[in-house]
């Protein structure tokens, strides 16, 4: 018997057809785009309806973080803000929380939470943010004349309406830097 050495490529294509050989990222991006997906849409759930999803906790904790799991049957962890002071009494309902969490989304979204005592800052709610200033006579003439040209009547009032929102962002933001 006369040993000698292959290199491993040797090795692994050896009896294959190199020409049916496909980029390991093909079969990478087929399997895990789903489970990707899945927990990007739970923590864009999470941020959106924390309230409604967590009840009461909802007042002194706040959604940080999703990291997901290594495998794909198994829940994420949750890493939630949480009141300094208020972690010991959250930690004795992390049970509960995951029940409403998992209840909520109707499958294992949510398999572990964990703690970060920190502040806990509300998101200023869009009817007590401050109003958009409206745009000023000529910004509104210039844009009637600019929408004017467009024949479908629902089309134009979107454009139109779209255009004042950017000119009142602008002129608040200009109002802002002085």
């Amino acid at each position: 018997m006369r040993w000698h050495a292959i290199s491993c490529e040797e090795q692994v294509f050896r009896g294959t057809d190199q020409r049916n050989l496909k980029p390991l990222e093909a079969y990478f991006n087929r399997v895990a785009r789903p489970a990707l997906e899945k927990h990007g849409a739970v923590l864009a759930e999470l941020l959106r309806n924390w309230p409604a999803i967590a009840g009461p906790v909802a007042e002194f904790t706040r959604p940080e973080a999703l990291k997901r799991p290594r495998r794909v049957d198994a829940g994420a962890t949750l890493k939630l803000r949480v009141q300094p002071g208020r972690a010991l009494e959250l930690q004795h309902m992390t049970d509960a929380l995951i029940a409403r969490i998992n209840g909520y989304f109707g499958h294992l979204a949510v398999e572990r939470v964990t703690f970060v005592q920190a502040p806990v800052t509300s998101q200023p709610d869009r009817e007590t943010q401050e109003p958009l200033p409206p745009p000023d006579r000529e910004t509104q003439d210039r844009l009637l004349n600019r929408t004017g040209r467009v024949h479908d009547d629902s089309l134009r009032e979107s454009l139109r309406r779209l255009a004042e929102g950017m000119a009142r962002k602008k002129a608040l933001k200009s109002r802002k830097r002085t």
